[in-house]
C-alpha cells in the first residue's frame, strides 16, 4: 500500500497486491483505494482484487519502454552533434 507514487509502479511490476492509500489518480482505478480501517480490512482479507494487469497494461513493457527511450536519447544525441 502507498500513496500514488512510483512506489505503486514497483509493486505492480513486480506482480505484488497493490493497494493506494487514498487515491486520486484514474489510472490506479483498477487498485483497492485504502480510505479507512474497513477498506485496509477488505485489502489485507483479499489482495488478489488487485487488477494490477490493467496497471501494466497502461504504462507497457518496462524493458520496451527504457528501449524506447534510449533510442531517442540517442537520436537527440546524435542530431546535436551534427
Amino acid at each position: 500500500m502507498s500513496t500514488a507514487s512510483t512506489a505503486v509502479l514497483d509493486s505492480v511490476y513486480m506482480d505484488k497486491p497493490t493497494a493506494i492509500y487514498e487515491n486520486d489518480q484514474p489510472v490506479f482505478r483498477g487498485l483497492p483505494n485504502i480510505d479507512g480501517m474497513d477498506s485496509l480490512e477488505a485489502f489485507v482479507a483479499a489482495p488478489e482484487c488487485a487488477d494490477i494487469a490493467t496497471v501494466q497494461a497502461h504504462y507497457g513493457d518496462v524493458a520496451a519502454n527504457i528501449e524506447a527511450a534510449c533510442d531517442s536519447i540517442e537520436g537527440l544525441k546524435a542530431e546535436l552533434l551534427r
